[in-house]
């Protein structure tokens, strides 16, 4: 390997420094002036820390007060976790058997690229689809049918990231477990996973 000048090195640390302080100032920023209070943000000239902390704002987001701007952030927070978790944990489930079912038979391949086609269409084109059979189902404007639209977006690349990654193992291993005698689940389970 080519050793590089220190001056290149110097360069490509100074880059790096700028990029993040570029990227973290206006999240810094946010911040500081979320625990200024009033008086300073309107003060002229703009002090860049606050003369007094005000944890106010924070009080008021997090505060469990029936029918408050609080209470709707928390469960909006709540359905956005279970949303999530529902549709990782089914991206997985739907994923894993068929990404190691495209790694290990080579003549089914051609499905991974059908799978991946799914990315080239617009998100748009999936919404008159996804509607109806939401509609159909009784899922509209449920938790359940949003992590199912999730899931639409997951499963593609999940499938295809775990291919990947199930093509880096060498058969050779799983030849030997079923030679000593493990069944299929248990060298997907022990062995792949």
């Amino acid at each position: 390997m080519e050793r590089q000048s220190p001056l290149f090195s110097v360069f490509i640390h100074a880059s790096a420094l700028l990029l993040a302080v570029v990227i973290l100032a206006p999240v810094a920023w946010l911040l500081i002036m979320s625990i200024s209070p009033a008086a300073d943000l309107s003060a002229k000239p703009l002090a860049w820390w606050p003369s007094d902390i005000d944890l106010s704002r924070y009080r008021t987001l997090l505060s469990a007060i029936e029918n408050s701007a609080g209470a709707a952030f928390i469960a909006s927070l709540l359905n956005s976790i279970k949303v999530a978790g529902m549709a990782t944990l089914a991206a997985v489930v739907v994923a894993v058997p068929a990404a190691w079912a495209v790694s290990r038979t080579p003549a089914v391949a051609w499905s991974l690229y059908a799978v991946i086609a799914t990315y080239m269409l617009p998100p748009v084109a999936l919404a008159v689809p996804l509607y109806m059979g939401l509609a159909y189902f009784g899922l509209l404007n449920s938790v359940f049918g949003l992590a199912l639209v999730y899931l639409t977006i997951l499963a593609p690349f999940t499938t295809w990231l775990l291919k990947s990654g199930f093509d880096s193992i060498p058969r050779e291993i799983e030849s030997a477990a079923m030679i000593d005698g493990a069944r299929l689940d248990q060298i997907l389970r022990i062995l792949t996973l």
